[in-house]
């Protein structure tokens, strides 16, 4: 090394692809003559025609105490070059856990995606180091740190849940109605509503077990979608046929039937009028 000095060499010679003496000593690991280079003011950082700087090619050559002796000296860990790959990517390619487990831990960001979107996971199955892939699949797998929180943002955010909650309380508050005789809305009291719940015990399930009602999505559809379901569901029930279309008073022989029945519904009705809410309420709390 003092050889070199008394050539008066300059260390600080770029090739045709814009790379010093550094990169050619990253790729073999020689690291007591990065150290001394180092110290004679070579550059760890330099950026070649490819973008990328000399710890890619000691990652890729798995060469792991060259890369700390990089990063401890500037490197940057998540240098991304011309196709926005970093340094673990390359040693991902080239199967080198112990590399790759290093530059994580020293910063490197597993979840960085390159110009195809891929991450380095994608290239540790590429090189079919099975020990590699599952280090990838465990750390796609953890869940971030959570950040600390202060005093102030503890009490923020407290205040914020409040107001939310408080507005999902309100969007989720019904209240149940049923048309008398006259054509009146009347607000179900609970002795009302416990009277339907045993009166028809089928759609009372519904009512204690809601999650029966509920896919995918559920939360997000209007309440007509799910009064769709309910008559869906009461239309099966046995003896429900007799209300599947509107009854013919001529042909069941109840002449009086619209005398006696001042507003009258069946499932059919439901199904295939417009305002169909407006109907389902009308039919389905009238029954009680």
């Amino acid at each position: 090394m003092t050889h070199i000095n008394d050539l008066d060499a300059d260390l600080g010679f770029k090739d045709r692809l814009k790379q010093n003496v550094i990169f050619y000593i990253a790729r073999d690991g020689k690291n007591k003559l990065l150290e001394y280079l180092v110290s004679e003011g070579v550059g760890v950082a330099e950026v070649d025609t490819h973008g990328q700087i000399p710890l890619f090619y000691a990652a890729r050559e798995g060469h792991t105490e060259t890369c700390g002796k990089l990063i401890a000296n500037g490197s940057d860990v998540n240098h991304a070059d011309v196709v926005k790959q970093t340094c673990l990517f390359y040693s991902a390619k080239s199967g080198h856990l112990e590399t790759c487990k290093y530059l994580v831990e020293h910063g490197a960001k597993h979840t960085h995606t390159d110009k195809k979107k891929q991450t380095a996971l994608f290239w540790a199955k590429k090189s079919e180091n099975q020990q590699l892939i599952e280090y990838f699949e465990g750390l796609k797998n953890q869940k971030p740190a959570a950040a600390p929180v202060t005093k102030e943002k503890s009490i923020s955010e407290s205040k914020s849940n409040k107001k939310k909650k408080s507005k999902e309380d309100q969007r989720h508050t019904y209240h149940l109605v049923y048309t008398d005789e006259n054509g009146n809305k009347i607000q179900m009291t609970k002795a009302d509503f416990q009277k339907f719940l045993e009166s028809h015990p089928q759609l009372a399930e519904y009512f204690h077990h809601p999650e029966k009602l509920q896919t995918e999505g559920l939360e997000r559809e209007s309440w007509e979608k799910v009064a769709k379901k309910i008559i869906q569901a009461m239309w099966k029930i046995r003896g429900a046929y007799h209300f599947h279309t509107p009854v013919d008073p001529v042909r069941l022989s109840c002449l009086d039937y619209f005398d006696v029945i001042k507003n009258p519904m069946d499932f059919g009705t439901i199904k295939v009028e417009r305002g169909y809410l407006e109907r389902f309420s009308n039919f389905f709390f009238r029954q009680s």
